[in-house]
């Protein structure tokens, strides 16, 4: 505003004055005067800008404009974060090198970046509560009609990268209303500690059944745009190539530190004997079993995984690992029976 425009030119005047005056002073070390102009001056600029940042003076700007500016901040923070990790990684001679260029079909990350942005989008939960087909409803998505789920994407919407609490990571080979009623338990649970309804990236309502190639060539910032990611496994999920490959991708796109914080796995399991089998596939996995719709899309995937460093042998322990830490975060209430 123009409030804004002035009091931030003012501020500046006073600094550049101050700037002048000290300079000034180095030839005249005789006088005292200048000196002492000088640190009034920079005490009225040191306050001046403090004033300003505070909001104690300047234009009045409500709260809820201050809360969408920060969290405007805050997007465009993770966005950054986002794109340097993944330049980093992919200028790196790593395996998740080879993973990733692959997953981005070789495009420069920056216009990667640029492009999911744009094609960014979550459902909230109080949109997906009422409509449990979405996720209950028979058939794997792979193997509908584009047609049949299209008018779905209508219910996502637009988001920035970051502000999308979950990425929901499951397999819909498994049960679906084991699945239905972990999402449920997790999204009340997320409602009653933070206030609101959680926003979640859904395939079936996220992606553009029209476009669906140039949104995956974006999964992997996607993947690195939501806060959580959000697994509810069930007894096929460790067998469905996309499913693990959406937690590698993960996993290597946030540091180290974030990983425990940053992974909620949830067993959708009917009895204690489904529970341990489920366990023991997280714990004995072994990619080059793992089944995908589209026998080229696996085909493209081993490859890139066989040609890294250490292999798929490497890759098979590093889901491991992350499985077994994901695991001793677990509450014993994320084990969902029916």
């Amino acid at each position: 505003s123009a409030w804004s425009a002035l009091f931030n030119f003012v501020t500046l005047d006073l600094v550049l004055v101050s700037d002048f005056v000290h300079a000034t002073s180095k030839h005249r070390t005789s006088t005292w005067i200048f000196p002492l102009i000088a640190e009034l001056l920079d005490w009225t600029a040191n306050a001046a800008c403090s004033l300003a940042m505070s909001g104690l003076v300047g234009p009045r700007v409500d709260m809820r404009t201050k809360i969408e500016a920060v969290t405007r901040l805050v997007a465009a923070a993770r966005e950054r974060a986002i794109q340097q990790k993944l330049l980093s990684v992919l200028s790196s001679s790593t395996g998740a090198a080879v993973t990733l260029a692959a997953l981005l079909s070789d495009k420069d990350p920056s216009s990667v970046i640029s492009e999911a942005r744009r094609r960014f989008r979550c459902i909230s939960w109080e949109t997906l509560r009422s409509m449990p087909a979405i996720i209950c409803a028979s058939g794997t998505l792979d193997g509908q009609a584009t047609a049949s789920i299209a008018h779905l994407y209508a219910l996502s919407e637009p988001c920035d990268l970051g502000v999308c609490d979950a990425f929901l990571s499951h397999s819909w080979h498994d049960e679906p209303g084991l699945k239905w009623a972990a999402l449920w338990t997790w999204c009340e649970d997320f409602q009653t500690a933070h206030g609101r309804a959680p926003l979640l990236w859904l395939d079936k309502t996220c992606i553009d059944q029209n476009d669906i190639v140039a949104d995956l060539a974006c999964l992997p910032v996607f993947l690195a745009g939501c806060t959580t990611l959000l697994i509810i496994s069930g007894t096929t999920y460790t067998s469905r190539l996309w499913c693990v490959m959406e937690l590698f991708v993960f996993m290597t796109v946030r540091d180290a530190e974030e990983h425990a914080q940053s992974v909620t796995l949830i067993y959708a399991v009917q009895d204690l004997a489904q529970e341990h089998a489920v366990r023991r596939s997280w714990l004995e996995f072994t990619s080059a079993d793992c089944k995908c719709f589209d026998p080229g899309d696996k085909q493209k995937i081993m490859e890139a995984i066989s040609q890294s460093h250490g292999g798929m042998t490497e890759f098979d322990n590093q889901v491991k690992e992350m499985a077994r830490i994901a695991e001793l975060e677990m509450p014993d209430s994320d084990v969902v029976e029916l």
